[in-house]
């Protein structure tokens, strides 16, 4: 890892073509790391889970570099993804859970930092500020629960138990708050769409490869002191299934490009909390595939969204239409994302689905029922995606405009090629 880290300070250092040929050097050698294969041992833990959020982290920080490359002031761009950098890679590695929350909100500043300094619209720091607020409310109380673990019992996350005491009851629910309102679940996701729609490509690439997860792993992390009954496992499964199903009705209303990309975000989510929360094996490898899944498809996604709106200074999809006849090329990358995104084969989406699928037959059947109506309007909204861009006619002349670019097409591969990849390790 510190090898990594090395590499990432000299491209404080580094022409564009420098930095591209060092991003391949480093994607080169990931690939050939296999995490199926190794156990790494780093700050305590021993396990997969962890090595594959920090591959994830890597690939998606040298991604965003990469799709920043046109950012202004670009020296400090570069210094605080590598500050995130690390503050990710102690979060996903600790086996002490105050300082995984140290980092887990510490985080939230580089964050704020990137999507305030390097937004589009005049609104960024409006939206960085909410974000912050709005995660850091349910950060204190979070807080608190920990604090009241460090009293009584060991921070470890190795040593953690359940207990049947209210009180206690009330502070784990306290820490599972300030978790779920990082992934987001339905209700507390409304800082969401306003950071994504204001932050640039790049900023968005970090919210939705990176920060989301670290929610996700949390609940991983603290599943072993959850031990929810059977009452309000159900409870709980229908809160995030009908909030998910809620999101996808909204995402067939949106009319924005990057907002309706925001909220599938929280569709696909609340699946991930739910499998993790699960506490089987399967449920978390599950979760685990979904996350790492999403968080590249998701990177594409926004990409592609942050290429039309700096070509054509809009994101709207009244106005956009026709790029199939326009751009085949640029048209095909729309449509294999937005096939990723809906869990067509061969992507890793898909596989993840499937054990999503089996793990909901083996614990209830109404939990199937409703997650097959999920993944039908997730389906809809991610047709509705590419239809709106690359059908019918556009409302302005597309003649002079070049979407894409070399590295464009680069960075797009990339976020493509491990979830097709995992066919051939």
């Amino acid at each position: 890892m510190l090898k990594f880290m090395f590499m990432l300070v000299l491209t404080l250092f580094l022409s564009d073509v420098d930095l591209l040929l060092m991003s391949l050097f480093i994607l080169g050698i990931l690939y050939f790391i296999s995490y199926s294969n190794m156990n790494v041992y780093i700050f305590g833990f021993e396990d997969q889970f962890s090595w594959l959020m920090i591959i994830l982290s890597i690939y998606v920080v040298i991604l965003s570099i990469l799709a920043g490359k046109e950012m202004k002031i670009s020296k400090i761009f570069l210094f605080l993804n590598l500050k995130l950098l690390l503050f990710l890679y102690i979060s996903f590695s600790t086996s002490n859970f105050m300082m995984f929350y140290f980092t887990f909100e510490s985080s939230l500043i580089f964050i704020f930092l990137i999507v305030s300094g390097w937004g589009y619209h005049y609104n960024r720091l409006k939206a960085s500020l909410y974000l912050l607020f709005y995660t850091l409310f349910f950060s204190l109380p979070m807080l608190i629960g920990i604090l009241f673990f460090l009293k009584n019992y060991d921070l470890s996350f190795f040593f953690m138990k359940y207990s049947n005491d209210l009180f206690e009851k009330l502070f784990l629910i306290s820490i599972v708050l300030g978790m779920l309102v990082k992934i987001p679940m339905w209700g507390i996701h409304l800082w969401l769409p306003k950071a994504h729609v204001e932050a640039s490509a790049s900023g968005s690439m970090l919210l939705a490869g990176i920060l989301l997860k670290l929610g996700g792993y949390g609940l991983w992390r603290i599943n072993v002191i959850l031990n929810l009954n059977e009452y309000w496992m159900m409870l709980l499964f229908i809160f995030l299934m009908m909030g998910s199903i809620i999101i996808c009705l909204e995402c067939l209303m949106q009319s924005d490009l990057k907002t309706l990309i925001a909220y599938s975000s929280v569709c696909h989510m609340g699946p991930v909390a739910l499998m993790l929360i699960l506490g089987y094996s399967y449920s978390w490898a599950s979760g685990g595939y979904m996350m790492f899944a999403h968080g590249l498809s998701s990177c594409g996604l926004f990409y592609l969204s942050g290429l039309i709106y700096s070509r054509f200074s809009t994101r709207s999809t009244y106005l956009l239409g026709g790029c199939l006849a326009y751009f085949p090329k640029f048209s095909m990358w729309w449509f294999i994302f937005c096939s990723v995104n809906l869990g067509a084969p061969p992507f890793l989406n898909l596989f993840s689905e499937i054990m999503t699928y089996m793990m909901m037959y083996l614990y209830s059947y109404v939990m199937l029922l409703i997650f097959m109506t999920l993944s039908f309007f997730s389906a809809a909204f991610s047709l509705y995606l590419y239809i709106s861009i690359n059908q019918g006619m556009p409302n302005f002349s597309y003649k002079g405009y070049n979407p894409e670019e070399i590295v464009d097409n680069f960075i797009l591969f990339m976020c493509l090629y491990p979830l097709v990849s995992y066919l051939i390790i």
